[in-house]
This record gives structure tokens, C-alpha cells and sequence, in this order.
């Protein structure tokens, strides 16, 4: 597991999220379990939370243009710091600037929208599963295999697979559980 994000909209109000951290792992709640967020950090692994604005952003990669473009944002800011001033500033159009390899979450408690962005060429996997109460976020389908009993295979996208190697959209070979492409983004609103 690189990260697993999980969001109870249903009932979700404000609650202070609460970052905590080890050498090998992160996690991030709310006072009241509606949101939480599990990551093994590694060497490429960002994160902020911005307690004022209530916004968290994880990013897994790099930014080729950080220090071309956002020079006067920039001061020193870690990659996923400058995305939230960068979000804040200009919503999700800030994502059409950026030039890397990456995977970013952003939860903005605040709009009650849950962000997930993949690079140009899809290098880190985003897999989701929504229902009508929750969204859930992860690198590993088997985390939404295994804690949600989504085991029935799709037959279309397997037969789909054999037919064009490869998906014609968001699908994966099980029922419920989608995937965000190459230089694609999910935009989760609760209202």
C-alpha cells in the first residue's frame, strides 16, 4: 500500500483534521472519522495541510517546472505546499501548469470536494470506489477488493482486454472499482 484515502460524505461536517507521522507511515482524521488517510511515506512522498483554508494535499512524485514557473510563489515551499497555494489561487486549473511525474489527493474540507490527479502518462495507479455514503481512494486495488468484498469480475472489460489489450475508459476487470487514466483527475463534490 502506498496510500489509502477514505471519505464518509453522508455524514461529513467540519471537524479538525489531525495530522500524525512515523519514520515509515502518515495518517490524517477528522475528530469525527468522516475522513481519514493512510501513507507509507517514501523518498517522493509530499504532504501539507493547511489548517487555515482546512486543505490537505498529498502528492507521490516530482515537478519538473517548480522552480520555472512558480518562482514567485515559491520561497522555499515544499512541492505539495506550493500545489495548495497554487489550488487556493487558482482551483483545479492550477493542474494544467504542472510538468512531472506524479499522483496527487487533495481534500478540500471547506467545499467538501475530495481531488485526485494523475500525470501525462499515468506513472503512479489511482484506483476508486464510490457508493452513496463514501468514496474511497487507493494506489492498491486490493484495498478496495479486500475491505469493500468487491470480488466479481467484470466480463466486459475482460473480454474487452483480449479484444483491444487495453480499457476503453475507466474500468478494471472488477465490478465497482474504477481507475483514473493518464492525464485525467476525479472531482468528488458532496453537496
Amino acid at each position: 500500500m502506498m496510500y489509502e484515502c477514505h471519505y464518509n460524505y453522508k455524514n461529513s461536517s467540519n471537524s479538525l483534521l489531525t495530522m500524525s507521522s512515523s519514520k515509515k507511515t502518515l495518517s490524517l482524521t477528522d475528530q469525527k472519522n468522516n475522513f481519514y488517510f493512510k501513507a507509507v511515506k517514501k523518498e517522493t512522498t509530499k504532504v501539507f495541510l493547511d489548517k487555515i483554508n482546512n486543505i490537505f494535499v498529498y502528492m507521490e512524485g516530482y515537478l519538473f517546472n517548480k522552480n520555472i514557473n512558480y518562482k514567485d510563489m515559491d520561497n522555499g515551499l515544499c512541492e505539495s505546499e506550493l500545489i495548495a497555494k497554487l489550488y487556493i489561487k487558482n482551483g483545479i486549473e492550477f493542474i494544467k501548469d504542472l510538468d512531472g511525474f506524479f499522483c496527487i489527493l487533495i481534500f478540500d474540507q471547506n467545499k467538501r470536494r475530495l481531488f485526485a490527479f494523475n500525470d501525462h502518462i499515468g506513472s503512479e495507479s489511482i484506483f476508486y470506489h464510490k457508493s452513496s455514503k463514501y468514496i474511497s481512494i487507493t494506489s492498491d486495488i486490493n484495498i478496495l477488493r479486500n475491505k469493500y468484498s468487491l470480488e466479481c469480475l467484470d466480463n466486459e472489460r475482460i473480454y474487452s482486454f483480449f479484444e483491444h489489450i487495453h480499457a476503453s475508459g475507466n474500468e478494471t476487470f472488477f465490478d465497482d472499482i474504477f481507475q483514473i487514466n493518464a492525464f485525467e483527475y476525479l472531482n468528488f463534490a458532496c453537496m
